[in-house]
């Protein structure tokens, strides 16, 4: 990758037809002066133009206009919808109020008329020489350094290119530092699409550049992230600290160079940390770290469990089942007794609407309101303030019992039928209430089903159905030998009971399905797991692989998968 590649032309990107709304369209603001008042910038762009969206003469709420910006030098770079560019063309040549006066913007790009009195070829707008000398120089550099038959773009030792450093950039630190970013904006404007850019550039070189980190490179990730390629080899590299901008960028980068960096003897096992970075990275300094197989695998539909149709149910002195039994009734009819009976101050409940949840019953869910839930909902996903986390995580009997009052009336009808679904199995490592033993064992029991509640809130008068999973932990305490250690109630649309419920109860469950094993992909960590299986189990290896994959390769959950489906497996999966 290193070779000095032959002068081409920068390939003319293809006018595309698409007006996919997931393909954002590159406008460029230019007109203002202080990039301090870059927020007030962008809120005027977004307020003036979402006036002018269609969305919002047909009545509806626009969505935020501009979905990414940056700048370079003097320029505004913003990313929008290709069905916004038309909102934004009508603002083109409106005045900013700044703090230096008023300020005439000239938005360009593809879509926007050009106003005339934005024209930069006017007298009072014209380009300066400097600017413009500087822009030509960069395009060529450009060019030289493109191999249009190799896709390569060479950016490596750029300090020693005659024509930059008769321009003097190396001379000054901050004109070095705004190098790159310039680069990045002129090649935006050559490949003005993420199309073009894609077709066009699949590998760069920054090889012997003298880069102790990514800090004046780091826009390369933003600009040319699809690449596949990526050479930054004898640099001053001493850390994966020092790469840390790019963790997680070039999703499809399946080459990169890393050789004579001090990174290679300063940190020891710096490879894997690497590896990790990039999913699809098949080459690591001319080493294979990952298989062909390995990457197929990542395109692959993803794995969902395998379908149980029976609870595992570890409940020898019925602890669990009398708590249920007890539990709802209660909860349906007393729940202040029931608190008291076995929840104690060390207890905490949490309760977690998904109001998005469907399952697979398609569009048979019920469509009720959660008026009453979502303030006392902790989910995690929507729920992100620490205060409201914090708040909404209720230990000790006043603050449950509290949080309770607001849960409307419940029914729980049909317990032990095959409305509902429950687990119950041993754990160990339970704090001990009473401080005599650093930790007991108890139970965890989760329940899965529904129920129907007197729905009141806004002037209502109705019964509705809510479907739950409500996860408990058991311990021994309490004033009757068992105490509540958590409770989880986890909420979603009521949609019937498919989930746990056999299309055909006469049909054997298929959970461990004979299927040839790729045994060339498997790790020696998994390996020896499949060997272990074999010999405890008396297995096939193709169906030992299969109940570790379906285990997701965890082997006390692949044991409790092996002995729920044991009697179905059919003879040929024994040795």
């Amino acid at each position: 990758m290193g070779a000095a590649p032959r002068v081409a032309q920068l390939p003319r990107p293809q006018q595309s037809t698409s007006h996919n709304s997931s393909k954002l369209t590159d406008l460029r603001v230019t007109g203002w002066t202080d990039d301090k008042e870059m927020p007030r910038l962008i809120q005027f762009l977004e307020r003036h133009s979402s006036r002018r969206s269609p969305s919002v003469s047909r009545g509806g709420v626009p969505q935020k206009m501009i979905k990414r910006h940056k700048v370079v030098g003097d320029v505004l770079t913003i990313h929008v919808r290709p069905e916004d560019v038309p909102a934004f063309g009508k603002i083109n040549g409106f005045q900013f109020m700044s703090a230096h006066g008023g300020q005439k913007l000239n938005i360009m790009g593809t879509g926007i008329r050009s106003n005339p009195s934005n024209d930069s070829t006017a007298p009072d707008k014209e380009v300066s020489a400097e600017t413009a000398k500087t822009t030509a120089l960069f395009i060529d550099f450009l060019e030289r350094r493109y191999d249009a038959s190799m896709k390569l773009l060479t950016l490596s030792d750029m300090a020693a290119d005659e024509k930059i450093k008769e321009s003097g950039i190396f001379d000054n630190p901050s004109r070095q530092s705004k190098l790159f970013p310039v680069l990045m904006a002129i090649l935006e404007r050559q490949l003005k699409t993420t199309e073009a850019r894609r077709e066009a550039i699949h590998s760069v070189t920054l090889s012997n550049n003298g880069l102790y980190n990514l800090d004046i490179v780091k826009e390369l990730a933003y600009t040319l992230g699809h690449i596949k390629n990526l050479d930054l080899s004898h640099n001053n590299i001493t850390s994966t600290k020092d790469l840390e901008a790019w963790k997680n960028k070039f999703r499809g980068l399946e080459l990169l160079v890393l050789t004579g960096n001090p990174l290679e003897t300063s940190q020891p096992g710096w490879e894997q940390e690497i590896i990790k970075w990039y999913p699809r990275l098949r080459l690591l300094n001319g080493v294979q770290v990952r298989s062909d197989a390995q990457i197929a695998r990542l395109d692959r539909p993803k794995e969902t469990p395998v379908p149980s149709q029976t609870g595992a149910w570890q409940d020898a002195d019925k602890i669990a089942e009398n708590f249920l039994l007890e539990f709802f009734n209660g909860f349906d009819n007393d729940r202040k007794g029931l608190m008291h009976k076995y929840y104690d101050n060390a207890t905490t409940f949490t309760m977690s609407v998904n109001a998005k949840a469907r399952g697979g019953a398609g569009d048979q869910h019920d469509r009720t309101p959660w008026d009453s839930y979502l303030p006392l909902s902790r989910n995690l996903k929507f729920i992100q303030g620490k205060k409201s986390r914090f708040l909404r995580k209720h230990r000790g009997t006043a603050k449950i019992e509290k949080a309770w009052t607001q849960i409307p009336p419940t029914r729980h009808s049909g317990i032990g039928t095959d409305k509902f679904s429950m687990d119950c199995q041993s754990i160990q490592g339970l704090p001990d209430p009473t401080g005599q033993y650093h930790a007991v064992g108890g139970l965890i029991v989760t329940v899965h089903g529904e129920y129907e509640e007197h729905r009141t809130a806004k002037g209502a008068n109705e019964i509705v159905r809510r479907a739950f999973d409500r996860t408990f932990m058991l311990g021994p305490g309490g004033s009757v030998g068992v105490r509540v250690v958590s409770d989880l109630l986890c909420l979603r649309a009521a949609g019937g009971v498919a989930a746990w419920t056999p299309k055909d109860p006469t049909e054997v469950p298929a959970a461990l399905p004979v299927l040839p094993a790729s045994a060339d992909i498997l790790t020696p960590e998994q390996e020896a797991m499949v060997v272990h299986v074999c010999q405890a189990t008396n297995l096939k290896r193709e169906v030992a692989i299969q109940c570790l994959e379906a285990g997701q390769w965890n082997l006390e959950a692949a044991a409790q998968l092996f002995t729920s489906q044991k009697d179905s497996l059919p003879p040929e999966s024994f040795n």
